[in-house]
């Protein structure tokens, strides 16, 4: 078969630190943009366990038009753990609105997929005026328990030791079958640190019980009904997390909402089908992004 994401090499990011005014400096990844480029940044914000680099079959795309960020969210890839009580999605939802306050980030496109969704969303609810339109990926606040549960088990099994990156890769590969291999050694790379004993996961296992409660449900929904400006919700159609009724459940939640299903992708729709990511996104926010 052949791979629906574009080579990971394409155009590599810069990498940095960035120190909010709470004193906790957080991993980002920039794609600058391409000369000439006026368009409003995207800021990408990944899901639980994940890190920035699940955006580099995505990113480059987009940075021919604007410039595009991605954040370690606290507790994953390269930014700090802190304690099990802050990993609370109103923490990181603080987090990304210092990050875009500090980074003096005008009206940026803000890009959630799963648990960053939920940290988009609160960001936007605190402050609406400080974003251009939010696309929400592969998120769904009624997700049933039992796949929540599945979503946590797996990660939680994945927070072991490896001999090499490339038995990490192999899990990844499995998981992913339609990903370009390159972009997932780079996924690999960035999410595990070497220790004495091999390499272990860098993500923050205490995230899986802090989080374990999941998304107050009727608050979120009033949040997104609140917002005045576009939402995409987009969901993977081959999604075991996210089903198709809760996803509009979701687009009904907000006046503003459109959906978009990408085709030969599941949960991790950014890793799965870049191309298909794209071409949503670019329908709906610039049509000149479709690709």
């Amino acid at each position: 078969m052949t791979p629906t994401t574009p080579p990971p090499q394409d155009k590599a990011p810069i990498a940095s630190t960035v120190t909010l005014p709470s004193g906790l400096s957080l991993n980002l990844l920039r794609w600058p943009a391409a000369e000439g480029s006026t368009a409003p940044p995207a800021l990408l914000v990944h899901g639980l366990g994940d890190c920035a680099w699940v955006w580099q079959g995505v990113a480059p795309a987009l940075a021919e038009k604007r410039e595009v960020l991605a954040v370690d969210l606290r507790g994953h890839g390269g930014s700090p753990h802190v304690a099990p009580s802050d990993y609370q999605v109103r923490e990181m939802a603080a987090d990304l609105s210092a990050l875009v306050e500090v980074l003096g980030l005008r009206k940026p496109l803000l890009i959630g997929h799963s648990l960053g969704a939920a940290v988009a969303i609160q960001a936007c609810a605190a402050a609406p005026e400080r974003y251009a339109a939010l696309a929400l990926v592969d998120y769904a606040t009624e997700v049933a328990p039992a796949n929540i549960k599945l979503v946590r088990t797996a990660l939680a099994l994945m927070h072991g030791t490896y001999d090499s990156i490339a038995d990490y890769v192999a899990i990844l590969r499995r998981r992913h079958v339609l990903a370009n291999p390159q972009l997932l050694e780079a996924v690999a790379h960035a999410a595990l640190r070497p220790t004495d004993a091999g390499h272990r996961p860098r993500f923050d296992i205490a995230v899986l019980d802090a989080l374990c409660h999941g998304d107050d449900l009727a608050t979120t929904n009033e949040q997104l009904g609140r917002l005045q400006l576009p939402v995409l919700v987009v969901r993977g159609a081959l999604s075991w997390v996210v089903s198709r009724e809760c996803a509009q459940s979701l687009v009904a939640a907000c006046p503003q909402a459109e959906l978009a299903v990408v085709p030969m992708a599941g949960h991790s729709v950014q890793i799965d089908n870049p191309r298909g990511l794209l071409t949503a996104l670019g329908r709906w926010f610039e049509p000149a992004l479709a690709c």
